[in-house]
C-alpha cells in the first residue's frame, strides 16, 4: 500500500553547506534501528528536477514531496534559456534541494507551504541517494554527449560526502522509467494483471505484464517473478509533440474549432506518425498483454474528453501552458487510440519515484535490461 503526502512546487534556494557524513545524528534517545528506512531519490525529469523522500513502513510505502528546480538537461540542450554556462547554478541548485527540504517550503497564496518540512537527516536511515534522469536527459546523451557527461560529473562531484549511503547518479533507461511507474500503481493498487501508460514531457512509457513478448523482462515482486514488457517513445512527450507538431498547425490552436468553419481534431493530429524511429505506437503487442485493466499516468491523469470542447471549440482558458490545451488534449487522445488503450481508463498519480524505491529495496531486476 502506498500512502501519499503533498507534493512541492519549485524551489529557488542557494546552495546549502552540506558538511560531509551529513546524514545527520541520531536524535537523542533514538537508536538507529528505529529510524525509518529512506531513499532519496531526486527525478531528473524533462520538465523539472523534484526531491522526493521515499520512507517504508510496516504498511505500506510513505513518499514525502519536496521542492523543485529547473531540470538538470536543459544546460546540454541548449532549451529554455539554458546553456553550459548555466551549469554550476543548476547543479548547485539541484544538490541545495536537500538542505531546502529540511525546512517548510514558501507559503503560497492559499496560505500552504509549497512543501513541508521533512529533516530527513534526522529522521531517516537512508539506504540510497539517487538523483535519476529521465528522457530529457536521454535525449541530451543521444545530441550532446559531452556536454551530458560534464553535467554528471560536476553533480556527482557536489554530491559526495552529503551521506554515508550509497548515492547513484545516472539516466534512467526507457524500460526502468516504465517499470518504476508501472510498481508505483501496483503499490497503490495491487495486482499485476494491468497496464500503464505513463506521459511525460519528453517520452511516454507503455509498460504491461506480458510472459509471451519478445522484449519483456524478468521482474522479481515478492517471492514470485513476473516478466514485464515496457517501451519509452523518446522524443513522443507532450512537450516534445508540441515542439514537433502543433507549434506549427493552426487547426492545433485553442479556439482552432471557432476560426475554422467544420473543423475537426483529426484536422490537427493528421498526418503526426506515432514512432520513435524504431517502434510505432500500432506495434506494441497489446494483444499479447496479461492486462485485464488500464491505468493513466503522468500528464495523462489530466486528461478529459470533454476539454476538447473546452480548449478547441469554445477557446476556454486553463491555467497551465494555455497555448498548448487544446493540442495536449486531441495529441493525448490520438496517441491512446493509436496504442489502442481506452481513454477513460483510471487515472493515477504514478509517481515513479515510489517504484524506484520499491525496486532497490526489494532487488527486484532479476537481470538489468
Amino acid at each position: 500500500m502506498l500512502c501519499r503526502c503533498c507534493a512541492g512546487l519549485r524551489c529557488l534556494l542557494p546552495v546549502c553547506a552540506l558538511l560531509s557524513g551529513c546524514a545527520g545524528p541520531v536524535p537523542a534517545g533514538t537508536s538507529q534501528s528505529e529510524l525509518a528506512a529512506c531513499y532519496v531519490i531526486i527525478d531528473a525529469g524533462s520538465s523539472g528536477t523534484r526531491l522526493n523522500i521515499i520512507r517504508r513502513e510496516a504498511g505500506g510505502w510513505v513518499r514525502h514531496a519536496g521542492p523543485t528546480t529547473v531540470p538538470l538537461a536543459d544546460p546540454a540542450r541548449g532549451i529554455r534559456g539554458k546553456s553550459m554556462r548555466d551549469a554550476e547554478t543548476v547543479t548547485n541548485d539541484i544538490v541545495a534541494l536537500l538542505e531546502a527540504m529540511t525546512h517548510a517550503g514558501p507559503v503560497d497564496s492559499r496560505g500552504a507551504a509549497k512543501w513541508p518540512a521533512f529533516d530527513w537527516r534526522r529522521r531517516c536511515d537512508v539506504r540510497e541517494l539517487a538523483v535519476y534522469a529521465t528522457a530529457g536527459m536521454r535525449l541530451a546523451e543521444r545530441q550532446h554527449p559531452r556536454a551530458a557527461a560534464e553535467l554528471w560529473e560536476m553533480l556527482k562531484r557536489k554530491l559526495g560526502g552529503v551521506t554515508r549511503a550509497p548515492i547513484r547518479a545516472r539516466t534512467l533507461s526507457g524500460f526502468e522509467e516504465g517499470l518504476y511507474a508501472w510498481l508505483a500503481v501496483r503499490a497503490e493498487y495491487g495486482g499485476e494483471a494491468f497496464g500503464n501508460v505513463d506521459m511525460g514531457g519528453a517520452s511516454v512509457q507503455v509498460t504491461f505484464p506480458c510472459s509471451r513478448c519478445r522484449g519483456a523482462v524478468a521482474v522479481r515482486i515478492g517471492r514470485r517473478v513476473v516478466r514485464v514488457f515496457s517501451h519509452s517513445f523518446l522524443g513522443l512527450g507532450q512537450d516534445e509533440a508540441w515542439e514537433k507538431f502543433g507549434s506549427t498547425r493552426e487547426a492545433c490552436r485553442r479556439g482552432a474549432g471557432r476560426l475554422y468553419p467544420g473543423w475537426e481534431g483529426a484536422m490537427c493530429t493528421r498526418g503526426i506518425v506515432l514512432t520513435d524511429g524504431h517502434t510505432h505506437a500500432a506495434d506494441i503487442p497489446l494483444d499479447r498483454s496479461e492486462a485485464r485493466r488500464w491505468f493513466l499516468g503522468g500528464a495523462l491523469r489530466h486528461l478529459r474528453s470533454s476539454d476538447v470542447r473546452r480548449y478547441c471549440l469554445d477557446g476556454s482558458s486553463t491555467g497551465f501552458e494555455p497555448e498548448r490545451a487544446c493540442f495536449r488534449t486531441l495529441y493525448q487522445l490520438y496517441f491512446l487510440r493509436a496504442l489502442g488503450v481506452p481513454t477513460d481508463a483510471a487515472r493515477v498519480d504514478d509517481d515513479w519515484t515510489v517504484g524506484a524505491a520499491i525496486c532497490s529495496a526489494d532487488h527486484c531486476l532479476v537481470r538489468k535490461p
